[in-house]
């Protein structure tokens, strides 16, 4: 075990036991006495929170025994009196009492005036018949004098209070009663919250949870249970029952554990300060062992930094003696030594970069791909070496990057981050892919183009195809038109003048209808003299369009061995072609009006209506027997 390991050892150890018996200490006698006090506390909010809802019913039992026993409440029961409406049950006093219910029922239970009012909205509306029988059984539970109050659930808890219609000298005989309510929601959880500081929510009485329903059945109506949910907070539940007795919600209070975090803090202060001391006896080992061993680790370790931060592989370090020290010291300089062998001898271009993206170490085949040398690459940022797209730190992608001479080498580049000691740097790669990209430039070349035009092919005519008719089956809907070319009498052009005649033809016609196309156009060669198009977003009059643009674009003669060639086509084309749901259908259906254009003796367009019925859409024209494919002569 080296020297430099035992003193680590004896220190970290020393540490250890004084910070665990610190720890128990502090969490035995003072973290328990934050945690026991903190939780009386609450308990004593939890019964605030319970006196602030019995608070909330006495409230509106005063409401009632005010409005109730009353000459004009007494007066309306007796006889309906709109006037009595108008100029007491305005919107204001709905919301100066904070009332949602004002209901007057007779003595039979009918219902004499009903309104709920919302206090957010300001709206009234009357009580549901739903909601008036509800409050209609409360009464049957009242006491003797009929002046009761509780919570009931409408569509949402409810606290009301009941009593009987008066004279405003308490005497009867009672016209009926009068019932105030008041919504028990999250807006009276906000203001009793805001009040007590305290979170609260309203929880169903059935739970998913077994062992919670358990507990739940223990509970008496408004005892409360209490739970410590984490280190973080403290929980309750109170069972609150109806005016029947029965259980109507649970009332969930929560509180943040700030004694406990207050406490807690308290106890890791006191730890710093004992590990403080701790640090004060550790400080008079270290200087005692400075001379004969520190010191030495603390020179290496400075040298190391310097190598670090500089990043600069010929620097070394130096140290004099025999013991682990020294060894530690040659084999960091074999380990550096390595290192730059590795970067010299990779063949990949290596970057280490800080964290603005500038260069301050590069290998040797950076050196050489770009036309630099080392020092002219230091302090440059490495985006000003890519290519026209500046690329950002950390994206991973191909790019190029830019030689002196301004020549462009594709590379595939990786960038990640590296840690030196407390340095952020950053480690990027980049790859010569220049052969790669010509192999792949000519193996697309020769997958998707036709060899003798230079046109899309079958493959990447059918691909495009393929992605179109996918997308109207997704809903895109691209309308576009579908045209097979032949061109005419092409047999007699290659037995009379020859095939490579025949493929000048082939050339050409490429180049003519080239022109006639618009950017999102396809044209591709199928083989032979067999070209197909699509024209998006064309309909039939465009179609017709581009039959006469081929005829004229087609007029002048090609000649071929001091003999004038005059070319013509034999054109099938569909419409709304995006309608079709098969390619097999759509090239059947198109060589059919292409055959058909044949027949007629070519320089002929046909557009095909007959397989309309295999679409999925309904298309203009005729159907069947009655109709024909629509011709244009040239």
């Amino acid at each position: 075990m080296s020297i430099r390991t035992k003193t680590l050892l004896i220190i970290i150890i020393a540490f250890i036991v004084n910070a665990f018996a610190a720890f128990c200490i502090a969490d035995r006698f003072i973290l328990k006495r934050f945690i026991d006090f903190e939780e009386q506390t609450f308990e004593k909010d939890n019964q605030r929170v319970l006196e602030t809802v019995n608070y909330f019913r006495e409230n509106l039992e005063s409401i009632a025994s005010d409005w109730a026993p009353w000459n004009e409440t007494y007066t309306f029961a007796s006889q309906y009196n709109e006037k009595y409406i108008t100029d007491n049950l305005m919107d204001e006093t709905f919301t100066n009492l904070n009332l949602n219910l004002f209901l007057l029922l007779n003595n039979d239970g009918k219902i004499l005036y009903s309104t709920l009012f919302d206090t957010s909205t300001f709206q009234k509306k009357p009580l549901i018949q739903e909601y008036a029988d509800t409050i209609k059984e409360s009464i049957q539970n009242g006491e003797k004098d009929g002046s009761f109050s509780g919570l009931i659930y409408m569509d949402k808890p409810m606290i009301i209070a009941l009593h009987p219609i008066l004279k405003s000298d308490f005497s009867g005989p009672s016209k009926g009663f009068l019932v105030v309510g008041r919504y028990f929601d999250d807006s009276a959880l906000k203001q009793v919250s805001t009040y007590l500081d305290i979170s609260l929510k309203i929880l169903p009485t059935e739970i998913d949870n077994e062992e919670f329903n358990s507990e739940l059945k223990e509970l008496k109506p408004w005892h409360t249970k209490y739970n410590s949910l984490s280190s973080s907070f403290l929980e309750a539940q109170t069972l609150i029952p109806d005016i029947a007795g029965n259980p109507i919600f649970l009332l969930a209070t929560a509180k943040e554990r700030t004694l406990f975090h207050y406490g807690h803090h308290t106890v890791i202060i006191v730890l710093f300060l004992f590990l403080g001391a701790q640090g004060v006896l550790a400080t008079f080992i270290l200087l005692f062992l400075n001379k004969t061993i520190l010191f030495r680790l603390h020179r290496m370790a400075n040298k190391v930094k310097e190598i670090s931060h500089t990043t600069n592989l010929d620097l070394r370090v130096s140290d004099e003696g025999k013991d682990e020290i020294t060894f530690l010291s040659h084999t960091i300089n074999n380990m550096i030594d390595n290192i730059q062998k590795i970067l010299d001898a990779a063949p990949d271009m290596f970057f280490i970069c800080d964290i603005n993206g500038n260069i301050i170490l590069s290998n040797t085949r950076a050196c050489q791909l770009l036309d630099y040398e080392k020092e002219d690459l230091v302090g440059h940022p490495l985006n000003a070496f890519i290519g026209r797209n500046p690329l950002p730190v950390f994206a991973q992608k191909e790019t190029a990057l830019v030689r002196k001479n301004g020549d462009r080498i594709p590379v595939e580049f990786q960038a990640q981050k590296l840690s030196l000691g407390n340095r952020k740097l950053i480690l990027s790669i980049a790859r010569d892919i220049s052969h790669r990209k010509d192999l792949e430039n000519r193996l697309y070349h020769m997958a998707y183009r036709d060899s003798l035009t230079g046109l899309p092919n079958r493959a990447s005519f059918m691909e495009r195809l393929h992605r179109i008719l996918g997308a109207n089956k997704r809903g895109k809907s691209i309308p576009f038109l579908f045209i097979m070319m032949d061109v005419d009498h092409f047999k007699n052009i290659n037995d009379t003048c020859g095939h490579l005649y025949g493929d000048r033809v082939l050339r050409e016609v490429g180049k003519r209808l080239h022109f006639l196309l618009s950017e999102n156009d396809v044209f591709a060669r199928l083989g032979g003299d067999e070209f197909v198009l699509l024209l998006l977003h064309k309909d039939k009059e465009d179609g017709m369009a581009f039959a006469e643009k081929v005829k004229e674009v087609m007029k002048d003669p090609l000649k071929i061995k001091n003999v004038s060639i005059t070319l013509s086509f034999s054109m099938g084309i569909i419409t709304k072609a995006e309608c079709y749901n098969s390619i097999t259908d759509l090239f059947r259906d198109c060589d059919v009006a292409l055959y058909e254009a044949k027949r007629l003796g070519g320089n002929t367009a046909v557009f095909f209506n007959g397989g309309i019925k295999k679409a999925s859409c309904p298309q203009e024209g005729i159907h069947g027997q009655e109709a024909g494919n629509r011709v244009i002569r040239f």
